[in-house]
């Protein structure tokens, strides 16, 4: 005969009838957090901290009205549409997880939101141009030597280069995204927008004639000087020390944007 309900159900639930209630809230909060990246979330987090200062500093109250909603879009005029657009899905999320959900028409921010995107529809939009071969040759060469920082730069951007990488992909490698072959590696990237939805994505890392500009032989050397062969691949390294850290290259934007610029 089956038990009755109460009788399964952990004794913190006899103790306490709302703990059940409780732990299933954060269970929803953790599935629907879930649904977002990683670096979305980050993004998310940002755009209601900066939401929340802006309220501050002029004084208006949390949860916000549709009338401030909407001077708020207007104080973000140099911002691309979809990055408002973003920022307004992130103070929608963060109200209904205060338990203060907004209303599903917003009139006046739903104008001011037009108002934005006509505002934007002249501006040319801004995109970064891809590193050409004749740029990563002057980067390589500007990485020259035989350092840590040098080898795991020089690493970074071939193998980045080579499989058309970007940064958040490029920190997330690890040695066990690696399955190595005759002709190089075969990388599974996975940061990539297909690999959250299940869909793994793979890339090959082939040799090149010229060993210089060779992601595999770059790669290679990184990994046999850092000494490790588990864990993040992109490892920071004390400049002073000379040894491999287990810190990940988090911040790579601002070296990429070093060599932007050299």
């Amino acid at each position: 005969m089956t038990a009755p309900m109460n009788e399964l159900q952990p004794e913190i639930y006899k103790s306490d009838p709302h703990a059940e209630n409780r732990v299933a809230e954060l269970r929803r909060d953790h599935k629907t957090q879930a649904n977002h990246a990683e670096t979305t979330r980050r993004a998310y987090d940002r755009d209601w901290r900066a939401f929340r200062a802006w309220c501050d500093r002029l004084g208006f109250s949390i949860p916000a009205t549709d009338a401030v909603l909407a001077t708020w879009v207007g104080s973000l005029d140099a911002l691309a549409n979809s990055t408002v657009r973003r920022r307004l899905s992130a103070v929608r999320l963060a109200h209904k997880r205060i338990g203060h959900a907004l209303p599903a028409e917003l009139p006046d921010t739903e104008a001011a939101l037009r108002g934005h995107a006509r505002g934007q529809a002249n501006r040319a939009p801004r995109q970064q141009q891809p590193i050409t071969a004749e740029v990563l040759v002057r980067l390589i060469k500007a990485e020259a030597g035989e350092t840590l920082h040098a080898i795991r730069n020089r690493a970074i951007l071939l193998v980045g280069f080579d499989a058309a990488l970007g940064r958040s992909e490029i920190v997330a490698i690890d040695h066990e995204y690696l399955e190595a072959d005759s002709e190089g590696y075969l990388l599974t990237l996975p940061c990539t927008k297909g690999a959250a939805t299940g869909r793994r994505v793979v890339v090959a890392l082939r040799r090149q004639n010229d060993t210089r500009y060779c992601p595999v032989t770059a790669l290679q050397r990184w990994i046999s000087v850092s000494g490790r062969t588990w864990g993040r691949c992109s490892l920071a390294s004390e400049r002073e020390s000379g040894r491999a850290t287990r810190c990940r290259l988090i911040p790579c934007g601002c070296l990429i944007e070093r060599w932007r610029v050299s």
